[in-house]
């Protein structure tokens, strides 16, 4: 009995052990599952902190939640979005799963990029209202779908169809010639343009070849075919003359006793010169000379202010030259191909062509 009893008591202290390692190991699995819960419950909680999603730099959780934007090329980044004041409370109760929509700010970065995007789409007309002079109401303009038929120039104006008033003091007068296609027409303002328009003269230029004049159904000038075509033409006003320019000549045309009477003037080669910054002799240019065509056949030149004339040419013969004393001319006088007169503040100085060799002739105090 007393063995019986001992080995009883021997298995009853082995049962107690093994429930005692039973619960300890049961218990040590229970442990080692909430901290590992523990810890991923803390990291997710931190990554909601600061992102919601992804794990950010701390410099943007300072910041605030949102995206980057970058300026243009050399400039800072610049953040868009306000910094969001995150509490706890907020943390808790906000779900995981929902991503986070960062409230974007439009910022004004004065970069090139945007400057050149905002001219371009002020550029970008997609329609244009259009007024037309004359005509009642407005037109829209779209894009252009008009083929290059329909922009070509219509036909010129035959000879037998009416013309139009070139100028109300030339209301008789007529201007034909030969257009591109050495066609004969009546010009009209598509063969001419009015360059000047003062009290005494009135000065026309041609896109096409100039050949014949009329006025009141009379011939006043016909030019020769192949022969080249007039600068310009000058009609003077006050005396009813006509004067037909070419480069080396000109025509003057004049009304004596029911008839056009005209007349041929030379007009010799003048060349001007002045002293360049080198201190060498240099053509004036032709916009600081004012060149005047008069019905007795003379031309004048006047020379523009502070423009300072040193030496003057005819043809290839040096007719004067500043010396020292003297002072600047302001006018050169041609008479045809016989007479220059050089023009200063106080006197006049006179030259002859004798046998096409031009020589001093005379000086005449004006003042």
């Amino acid at each position: 009995m007393i063995k019986y009893h001992r080995m009883s008591k021997y298995f009853r202290y082995q049962y107690i052990l093994i429930l005692i390692l039973i619960g300890y190991s049961g218990c040590s699995d229970d442990l080692n599952h909430e901290r590992v819960k523990t810890e991923d419950c803390n990291k997710d909680e931190t990554n909601f902190n600061q992102t919601g999603h992804t794990l950010v730099s701390r410099n943007i959780i300072e910041r605030g939640l949102g995206h980057i934007v970058y300026d243009s090329y050399g400039s800072e980044s610049v953040s868009t979005t306000q910094p969001v004041e995150q509490s706890s409370e907020s943390d808790i109760d906000q779900d995981i799963d929902e991503p986070v929509e960062p409230e974007t700010i439009p910022v004004e970065v004065g970069s090139d990029e945007e400057e050149d995007e905002d001219e371009e789409d002020n550029f970008q007309v997609t329609e244009t209202t259009e007024i037309t002079e004359g005509v009642t109401g407005t037109q829209t303009v779209g894009p252009s779908t008009d083929t290059e038929d329909d922009y070509k120039e219509e036909k010129p104006t035959e000879i037998d169809v009416g013309y139009e008033i070139i100028h109300p003091e030339l209301s008789t007068t007529i201007f034909m010639g030969f257009d591109d296609k050495r066609k004969f027409i009546i010009m009209d303002h598509r063969h001419f343009y009015i360059t000047t328009d003062n009290t005494t003269d009135i000065k026309i230029e041609f896109g096409a070849k100039l050949y014949e004049i009329k006025q009141d159904n009379k011939l006043v000038w016909k030019g020769k075919k192949y022969k080249s075509r007039p600068q310009c033409v000058i009609y003077k006003k006050l005396t009813n003359v006509f004067l037909i320019i070419f480069p080396n000549s000109f025509f003057s045309c004049k009304y004596v006793n029911g008839n056009w009477e005209k007349r041929i003037n030379i007009i010799p080669e003048i060349v001007l010169y002045y002293v360049n910054y080198l201190g060498k002799h240099e053509e004036i240019d032709g916009s600081n000379i004012i060149t005047e065509y008069t019905q007795y056949g003379s031309v004048r030149k006047y020379i523009k202010y502070p423009t300072m004339c040193t030496m003057i040419e005819v043809g290839h013969q040096k007719l004067w030259e500043k010396k020292y004393i003297e002072k600047y001319p302001r006018e050169v006088h041609c008479y045809g191909n016989k007479k220059i007169v050089i023009v200063f503040v106080t006197w006049k100085y006179i030259y002859l062509n004798h046998d096409g060799i031009w020589k001093f002739e005379k000086s005449i105090k004006t003042k």
